[in-house]
């Protein structure tokens, strides 16, 4: 799966529409940014978690 998206001159880039259904992205949420050793640039989706709601996101 591959779409062409350009960066803006403020550094911004437009995630596909489908690429925001499959990963259920809605306005506002993160996304963590890392190159990898290849050079590539990957986004990963994240959910932040409150922290009244944290206790249930450990592993105890």
């Amino acid at each position: 799966m591959g779409a062409l998206t350009k960066l803006t001159s403020g550094g911004q880039v437009t995630l596909p529409k489908e690429i925001r259904i499959k990963t259920n992205m809605q306005p506002g949420d993160f996304v963590e940014v890392k190159l990898d050793e290849e050079g590539r640039i990957v986004l990963t989706p994240k959910k932040l978690v409150d922290a009244s709601q944290a206790y249930f996101w450990t592993e105890e």
